[in-house]
């Protein structure tokens, strides 16, 4: 089967793809927003160990550049992703209660391994910034999802993928997308 075929598809496992991503995203960046207040408050003698501030944020910088030249780099795979995507029917009266626990589901697990990663960097390795690589990472790939929600807008289609939480990482990735026709 070439990747232009459709494979089986449940429809109960696609969610909106676009609002998909804008979701976990928001959701990281708000969860870290707090994380790091919190972790602030916490006392930590500067000699403590760790990296300097100034070491944390070189390795944070670098490591926003690399995945942003890699969403580059990417862009024209994700273009043929989108142009080769398979029509199925659309959602009946909008999203079934699966798809919105997915949805809800996806969210959560984004805050919540940020905060951790907040918390082991920061009280564990006493290396709060570098923990932000997360958010950082989430709000690139939600500037690269704009261009998505651009490429919807002008083809007049909602791009949908299995929701990672119902098929699993490997499944999600090879997954191509899917559309149906925006209504409203």
């Amino acid at each position: 089967m070439t990747s232009t075929e459709a494979q089986p598809v449940d429809v109960r496992q696609l969610v909106p793809y676009v609002a998909s991503v804008m979701g976990e995203g928001v959701a990281s960046v708000a969860s870290a927003a707090v994380a790091v207040a919190v972790l602030l408050l916490i006392p930590v003698n500067a000699t403590d160990g760790g990296m300097s501030t100034p070491v944390q944020f070189a390795l944070l910088g670098g490591a926003g550049l690399f995945w942003g030249i890699g969403l580059l780099a990417g862009r024209a795979g994700v273009a043929r992703a989108q142009e080769s995507a398979v029509p199925v029917p659309g959602p009946q009266g909008g999203l079934s209660d699966d798809q919105r626990k997915a949805l809800f589901r996806g969210r959560i697990r984004n805050a919540l391994f940020a905060v951790v990663m907040l918390a082991v960097c920061g009280a564990g390795f006493h290396c709060l910034w570098l923990g932000l690589m997360v958010p950082l990472i989430q709000t690139l790939t939600m500037v690269a999802v704009l261009r998505m929600a651009a490429w919807e807008r002008r083809h007049g289609v909602v791009l949908w993928k299995p929701s990672l939480a119902a098929v699993g990482r490997e499944a999600h990735r090879a997954a191509p997308f899917y559309t149906t026709p925006r209504s409203g």
